[in-house]
């Protein structure tokens, strides 16, 4: 295999990764714990930079799903930190 289908392959594989999880948060009718919000949430946040646009839009899709599951405040510095000031 080549170096691009390698990176296409793993692209292809983190998007429906995150579709999957974003897919399971939408349909969970448990909230999940505050640590694993935290995690997903720093890692939609790398992904929302990623060069790729497929990974920034499905991260996106993601981030926003995400935002269901927390209160207001923790919404808030989410959409500011993430999208405002895309940090």
């Amino acid at each position: 295999m080549t170096q691009v289908s390698i990176d296409k392959t793993y692209c292809l594989c983190r998007d429906t990764g995150m579709q999957a999880l974003r897919l399971c948060l939408l349909n969970s009718s448990v909230r999940p714990s505050d640590r694993l919000l935290q995690d997903i949430e720093q890692l939609l946040e790398l992904y929302i930079g990623s060069p790729e646009d497929s990974t920034r839009t499905v991260a996106a899709a993601c981030l926003g799903t995400l935002c269901r599951c927390l209160d207001d405040e923790q919404q808030l510095t989410t959409l500011v930190n993430s999208v405002i000031l895309g940090i």
